[in-house]
């Protein structure tokens, strides 16, 4: 980033906002799979060279120079023991500082940036000489420029901290579904700190799941304008945009438009990220959608597409969702890889076994294909697990008599018409009100 802007910098503060774009493989995977960025470099005088370029790294450094120089002159040529011993202490802590800004970034922490500068000042005010004090007219004013400068800094840092109150209040409405109140609370939050394209986002994800899609897109789109490499925003574009394609084609609309505005913002986050899950299912969508709509060759090549991603989003998911293994199904029985397909819809109804759209997938499966062996496991693990359950309220007795239907489908299937028929009376009575399980386990 340094050699990239080598004059001026990226400018103050935007390390976080350019960094993205330089992420080494460790970096990439890292997000992927924790979502952890580094926002600070780790080394205090290359990012003053990232965000200042070389006319501020020069600044940096003379300072740190210049404060040794002075304090080792002092040492050298005091008079008295206590004047050498302080030029001596203010000596090592700058040395300390400057060593440690080599791993760390202690002048971006308020803290240790204001002893720095304490320091600093001390170094100045006691090596320098009585008679030059106050010789020169900005000295004499430097006490009302440093009280503006402090007030102008304490200004915004109260508007700061109000706004990430306001944000974790917005957070904390929306986790209740009241999102008209977080709303409300992030809107003004950006009115604290417009620049926060946090903010703008979190008021996005309200304003989406409040159903007002068309404000949401400006607030997502507003976060992106912050923070062009900001990918939770462009996964939520997509995510609007893919929730408004059925709607689109309700009217006729091919869909296309919608594909291509996803398609190239999962192109833009995949740049960065190869391999964050949430964009390789986005594309694995897109490619599933295209692939509905392709000619036979066009739509195979898709659902390849489509499963390469889906395989990679799973990869890099700490706990992949169900739904996302049966997306990575409907790819792989487009592909024809019957036994992949089979599968992942096995793992869908482990992941969710209470899923009954999963168990349907599942069993519209085996008819379509006549493959039964890993519905039959699926189903009888299933059972085992409800059977075991010590509680069986009217919830489990719902589920058992579903799980009863579904083997009696799938044995009917198989032509077993006396093991299904067993199946189907658990089934009916499972269903009854009241019915306990004392004579299911006998089915």
């Amino acid at each position: 980033m340094a050699i990239a802007y080598p004059l001026f910098g990226t400018g103050p503060g935007n390390f976080q906002i350019d960094n993205a774009r330089y992420w080494s493989p460790f970096e990439q995977d890292w997000y992927a799979t924790e979502r952890k960025l580094n926002t600070h470099v780790h080394n205090d005088l290359l990012e003053t060279a990232v965000e200042t370029g070389v006319l501020g790294t020069a600044c940096h450094a003379g300072l740190i120079l210049l404060l040794l120089f002075k304090s080792l002159l002092a040492y050298f040529s005091s008079q008295t023991p206590e004047r050498r011993r302080f030029a001596l202490t203010i000596a090592g802590l700058v040395t300390a500082f400057a060593i440690d800004g080599l791993t760390g970034f202690n002048l971006r922490a308020p803290v240790s940036a204001a002893l720095f500068f304490v320091i600093a000042g001390m170094c100045d005010g006691v090596f320098r000489s009585a008679a030059r004090l106050g010789t020169h007219a900005w000295y004499r004013a430097a006490p009302a420029l440093l009280t503006v400068a402090m007030l102008v800094v304490a200004v915004a840092e109260v508007s700061t901290f109000a706004s990430q109150v306001m944000l974790l209040q917005g957070r904390g409405a929306a986790h209740w579904k009241d999102y008209a109140a977080a709303d409300s609370l992030l809107a003004r939050a950006q009115r604290f700190a417009p620049w926060n394209w946090t903010l703008s986002y979190e008021r996005g994800l309200a304003l989406q799941q409040n159903g007002d899609r068309d404000r949401a897109a400006t607030a997502f789109e507003r976060a992106l304008l912050q923070n062009p490499n900001y990918l939770p925003a462009r996964i939520a574009l997509c995510n609007l945009a893919l929730e408004a394609l059925p709607d689109a084609k309700k009217t006729g609309d091919s869909g296309a438009a919608f594909l291509d505005y996803v398609q190239g913002n999962i192109d833009a986050t995949l740049a960065l990220c190869p391999n964050l899950p949430e964009a390789n299912e986005i594309a694995g969508r897109v490619a599933m959608y295209r692939a509905a709509n392709a000619a036979k060759e066009d739509a195979t090549a898709q659902y390849r597409i489509a499963v390469d991603r889906l395989r990679d989003a799973i990869a890099y998911t700490g706990e992949p969702r169900q739904d996302t293994y049966a997306l990575l199904a409907g790819a792989l029985t487009g592909s024809g890889d019957m036994r992949g397909a089979e599968a992942a819809l096995a793992r869908a109804v482990e992941i969710m076994p209470e899923s009954v759209e999963a168990w349907q997938s599942f069993e519209q499966f085996a008819f379509t294909t006549s493959r039964t062996d890993a519905l039959l496991y699926a189903l009888e693990r299933r059972l085992d697990s409800l059977l075991s359950l010590k509680s069986q309220d009217h919830d489990v007795s719902v589920q058992m008599a579903d799980t009863y239907l579904h083997l009696g489908n799938a044995y009917t299937l198989r032509r077993d018409t006396e093991i299904a028929n067993r199946y189907y009376r658990a089934a009916a009575r499972m269903s009854k009100p009241g019915q306990k399980n004392s004579e299911s386990s006998g089915a």
